[in-house]
């Protein structure tokens, strides 16, 4: 992966979250960091129907990229087809969902996800299966909406969560526990207070899973993408 720029694809059209994005990835990165978001669609993709549409803007962003792009990073949880968007990207494409779920299966064998949207549960189950990702998901929340705001009211928000987070555990006893959705990127750490079982956003997880990617081929390996093993052993330590 050479030294050039990423860039952040949001399939919705909530800029400000776009821009929260970009800054999360770029303290993180020392590679550059570029964001775009989706001219037409929803602020919160909540339907099959707008996941249509975000797929659609994903793909019109892929064909007017900037220059010098090595990396996507596909800031939304669960689109489907996009095996068709890394068909018509020109650099590899990373999305929240693989990132998130392969990091939750590595951390326990029985893991659930927090998300938004009363429709995605089973949307995300059925993407589960589709992807062959399914092996250790022991239950799936959708929040209705959000209380509080994910970019002006991130520290509200966080103590919001830890109420349904720790729900979500009475209900399922899972082992970790995935926030997924854009919406929550960065979150992880602030919801984590309280609970001894791992809990960790999409987001965080999607980064450190592009650190994995790049130390190996710093190392001379080029894994297939989806091969890599995932974020897990440096989520970890901030679990340990």
């Amino acid at each position: 992966m050479s030294e050039t720029r990423y860039l952040i694809l949001n399939g919705n059209t909530n800029t400000a979250l776009t821009d929260r994005m970009v800054q999360l990835a770029s303290s993180h990165f020392e590679t550059e960091v570029l964001g775009v978001s989706a001219q037409n669609g929803a602020p919160y993709i909540r339907t099959p129907e707008q996941c249509l549409l975000a797929c659609d803007a994903v793909q019109s962003m892929l064909g007017q990229a900037p220059e010098g792009v090595s990396l996507g990073i596909l800031g939304c949880f669960g689109l489907p087809d996009v095996e068709r968007l890394r068909a018509r990207s020109p650099f590899p494409l990373i999305d929240l969902f693989e990132g998130g779920v392969r990091a939750a299966q590595q951390l326990s064998d029985r893991y659930a996800i927090l998300t938004v949207g009363g429709r995605w549960p089973s949307m995300l189950q059925q993407e589960l299966k589709r992807r062959d990702l399914a092996s250790g998901c022991v239950g799936i929340q959708g929040l209705p909406q959000l209380a509080f705001d994910p970019v002006t009211e991130p520290q509200q928000l966080a103590r919001w969560l830890r109420q349904h987070v720790a729900q979500l555990i009475d209900d399922v006893d899972p082992g970790a526990v995935l926030l997924g959705g854009g919406a929550f990127s960065g979150l992880g750490e602030l919801v984590q207070e309280g609970f001894e079982i791992p809990v960790f956003d999409a987001f965080s997880a999607t980064l450190e899973l592009v650190d994995t990617l790049q130390l190996m081929q710093q190392a001379g390996l080029n894994p297939p993408l989806l091969s890599v093993p995932g974020a897990a052993a440096r989520l970890a330590v901030r679990f340990a």
